[in-house]
């Protein structure tokens, strides 16, 4: 890159440090509005933040998480601010009151009327395309994968380069890279977050 530069020294002495906290289950995140993360695996709940996620039955779980992965991009221009904990919150709304909300049979037929029903009544920026990768998630959950993320992940055997490799084959929309100076440039940051909010 010619404007951006990485100091590898403190880069690997913060990852041994984390690496370290994190073997300890000693790593807390703060974010800048005041919560406190653990670390993957603590029981305790602190950092999933129940009260912007659904929590409830394990394959429910993981397809809510498949949803908001999905359409979590792009905020902005947003007259009302959306921000990411908005879209997590109305999408745990929705499947708590119709708990087939988010079956791939309806993500599949979406359309932006019915998103912006599963958003509460509002729209978020560039709808159309949201819409599309909500389409491509229940297609291809339904030809791959019997309409189930849970099956998806199982399949995966536990390894999330596994996950992240098989979403980037059967979802399009979780492709995000781009041509630069002649290279392929990938970030499948949706993808990889996929993976870690499930492990």
């Amino acid at each position: 890159a010619q404007h951006v530069s990485l100091n590898k020294t403190a880069l690997a002495k913060l990852a041994v440090e984390v690496a370290a906290q994190a073997k300890d289950h000693k790593l807390q995140i703060v974010t800048p509005e005041g919560r406190v993360g653990g670390v993957a695996g603590d029981e305790s709940g602190v950092g999933w933040g129940d009260d912007i996620h659904f929590v409830g039955d394990e394959a429910a779980m993981i397809q809510y998480l498949f949803v908001v992965d999905a359409l979590n991009f792009c905020f902005w221009p947003s007259e009302g601010a959306w921000e990411y904990e908005d879209l997590s919150t109305a999408l745990k709304r929705a499947l708590e009151a119709d708990g087939s909300a988010l079956d791939s049979d309806r993500l599949a037929a979406m359309s932006e009327e019915g998103l912006c029903g599963l958003l509460g009544g509002k729209t978020l920026p560039n709808m159309p395309a949201r819409v599309e990768h909500l389409r491509q998630v229940g297609k291809g959950l339904q030809e791959k994968f019997n309409g189930s993320a849970a099956a998806l992940v199982s399949s995966c055997g536990g390894s999330a380069q596994q996950l992240v490799e098989v979403i980037i084959a059967s979802f399009p929309n979780f492709r995000d890279h781009l041509e630069y100076k002649g290279r392929r440039i990938c970030f499948y940051k949706r993808a990889q977050i996929l993976a870690g909010e499930i492990w």
